[in-house]
C-alpha cells in the first residue's frame, strides 16, 4: 500500500482514494462538494502558478486551492 499523501502532491492524471480530512473546519464544506473518504480523487490539471488544482471527484469537477487540497489525505 502506497504512504500516504494529499491531493496537492498529486500528480496530473494521478488518481487516489481518499482516507481523511486534516481540517475539521474544511470537512463539512468538502463533503457536501462529493469529496468523501473512500471516493477517488483524479487532478486533473494545475493553474498557471499551482495555487489552484482542478480535480475529478466521482462525475464532478471541482476547482480548490492548494492549502485545501493540502488538507485532503489520500491513500
Amino acid at each position: 500500500m502506497p504512504d500516504l499523501m494529499n491531493v496537492s502532491d498529486l500528480k496530473q492524471g494521478e488518481q487516489r482514494t481518499v482516507s481523511h480530512f486534516t481540517d475539521p473546519r474544511l470537512e463539512g464544506k468538502l463533503l457536501c462538494l462529493g469529496v468523501k473518504p473512500g471516493c477517488a480523487v483524479e487532478l486533473v490539471r494545475r493553474t498557471t502558478f499551482s495555487s489552484t488544482l482542478y480535480i475529478k471527484v466521482a462525475d464532478s469537477r471541482l476547482a480548490i486551492r492548494r492549502r485545501e487540497a493540502a488538507c485532503i489525505e489520500l491513500r
